[in-house]
């Protein structure tokens, strides 16, 4: 048999090569995916209050006014009747969030830097794709071999959960990016002091 016929075997730095160039296009496609269909708006109790949250960190204030039409006497009435979910009543006439502060403050350095409509759909697309891309050095920590670090990223990426969370402003995804770093950083710093200050 010709040895000039002979399969030429592809050398592993090709290979290597060709593997991250199709993980960054993978990726490219997931953000784009993302940011075509995330809608990171307003909408029920969970999200709108993120947002309000939000909006009172961003102008230095923890309560708000309750909106009483003109003419009743909220002393009357449940003091809950006015308060919109996501509020506890903070005085007879003001109200507070009940929501965690995680999220909305991170809103709020957000939303003076690339303005309220830009802030919550940049914020749920960085965090689905930091936790989506920490999950592989987290595998690799853990002793996973590079191939299921890799499928640990892409398994978690795919996940219907997690394309739901990611697709509305919920504190979800965002936790699961801040928990994994803390993690990684926790995990590393008993070789790299370096990461027990980060």
């Amino acid at each position: 048999m010709d040895s000039s016929l002979a399969a030429t075997p592809t050398p592993p730095a090709r290979r290597s090569a060709w593997a991250l160039a199709l993980l960054g296009a993978a990726l490219v496609g997931y953000a784009a995916f993302l940011a075509f269909q995330v809608g990171a708006y307003a909408g029920q109790s969970d999200s709108s209050g993120y947002l309000n949250s939000a909006r009172l960190l961003a102008h230095g204030q923890t309560a708000v006014a309750q909106r009483i039409p003109a003419g009743i006497n909220p002393a009357a009435l449940d003091s809950y009747t006015f308060i919109p979910l996501g509020f506890r009543p903070a005085s007879a006439v003001a109200m507070a969030p009940t929501y965690p502060i995680g999220l909305p403050l991170a809103l709020a350095a957000l939303g003076p830097l690339m303005t309220w409509a830009l802030a919550p759909h940049f914020l749920m697309v960085a965090s689905a794709l930091a936790a989506a891309v920490l999950m592989f050095p987290l595998g690799r920590a853990a002793g996973l071999p590079r191939s299921w670090s890799v499928f640990g990223s892409l398994l978690f990426a795919a996940s219907p959960l997690t394309t739901f969370m990611s697709l509305q402003l919920m504190s979800d995804v965002p936790a699961t990016a801040a928990a994994s770093a803390a993690i990684l950083c926790a995990w590393r710093s008993r070789t790299h002091r370096a990461y027990a200050r980060s």
